[in-house]
């Protein structure tokens, strides 16, 4: 379900189902996983007929699987991409939480490591540095935090803390290392230094 979603980091050359408990399908290089109860909300149909679990289903079950990081970088990123709300992902973690369930630990975890109204982060690069930057007791910042030069141009920020005018851009080389993403990066940077920032 999280490569059909397209969600980052859920590459497995194995197929993985979900069954009832009850149900024991002997099926060749297919990871078999159970549980008590499928809700009718945790099934999507997909095109050709396909059954596979809903994004915030199949981000409850993939923690104990995945891991902490790799379920959290997929949270942000199926945030960012409007797949699912963090509601509908909060109500299933409500709904299916127990202590000895696989993966409810993990992602109980990154639901209260974020708030429900903070933006997500765009990248791992970012999430990576939002973790250090916890770590390491720094102010908590506005994510994609955006604000508007004297000529009505939006500009957005990875991270902001506004009451400082204070801003930070997770940049890579690999997506900024062209000529005219350096220029816009540079030309952005000096709009938002007149606005103060």
């Amino acid at each position: 379900a999280g490569q059909e979603w397209g969600l980052r980091r859920m590459r497995d050359e194995k197929v993985h189902v979900l069954v009832p408990h009850g149900s024991s399908p002997e099926l060749d290089g297919i990871v078999v996983h159970r549980c008590r109860k499928i809700d009718p909300c945790d099934l999507v149909e997909r095109p050709g007929g396909i059954r596979i679990t809903s994004v915030a289903r199949t981000l409850f079950d993939v923690g104990a699987v995945v891991g902490g990081f790799k379920l959290e970088s997929a949270v942000e990123q199926a945030l960012d991409k409007n797949l699912v709300a963090f509601d509908e992902i909060a109500e299933a973690v409500q709904r299916l939480y127990h202590k000895r369930r696989p993966g409810s630990l993990e992602i109980r975890r990154v639901i209260n490591s974020r708030h429900d109204w903070s933006r997500a982060v765009q990248s791992e690069l970012e999430l990576r540095v939002l973790r250090m930057m916890r770590k390491l007791g720094f102010p908590e910042p506005t994510i994609q935090h955006s604000i508007r030069d004297k000529d009505g141009r939006t500009i957005r920020f990875d991270f902001a803390w506004p009451h400082v005018q204070i801003a930070l851009e997770v940049d890579h080389s690999f997506w900024h290392s062209g000529s005219d993403e350096y220029r816009k990066d540079k030309g952005r940077d000096r709009r938002a230094a007149l606005l103060g920032w």
